[in-house]
């Protein structure tokens, strides 16, 4: 993972964020071109996500009713001072919600973990979200966020 120019441990580590967030719109977690699932025990499977020349692989945990409790990169590049050193990174999903029929995360913590302890550095609460749906007769039916 060192070995990898800066440009590629930066496009993965922004993969990891765009899929670790598509919590927010489900439907972008569904088996597709660009991502496939495979099972690791009974809670827990890997998302590979690949786009152009990246690919990126991510731990989901599930809880018994099948909501993500949890994401976690083993080696996700973390800026320490100009240099960009794999670090774990957990990303954890409390209480969730019902927006325009989709079930979606309402609290999440991001933290870094470090060899200290961990370094939270991002929490957040949805309060409000709005989906539209695509027409139920059209073939490339699909949930899109609403402003």
């Amino acid at each position: 993972h060192d070995a990898l120019p800066i440009y590629r441990r930066l496009d993965a580590g922004a993969l990891h964020r765009y899929v670790a967030e598509s919590v927010w719109l489900p439907t972008a977690l569904l088996p597709g071109a660009h991502l496939s699932w495979s099972a690791i025990d009974d809670d827990s499977a890997l998302a590979t996500f690949t786009d152009a020349h990246t690919t990126v692989s991510l731990r989901f945990r599930f809880t018994r009713e099948g909501d993500v409790a949890e994401i976690h990169v083993p080696d996700r590049a973390r800026e320490d001072h100009g240099a960009y050193i794999p670090t774990p990174w957990t990303v954890r999903c409390e209480e969730y919600g019902v927006f325009s029929g989709m079930r979606i995360p309402v609290r999440c913590a991001v933290q870094w973990e470090l060899p200290d302890g961990p370094l939270p550095y991002w929490r957040g609460t949805i309060t409000a979200a709005k989906y539209s749906y695509a027409d139920e007769t059209d073939q490339q039916a699909a949930v899109r966020p609403q402003d």
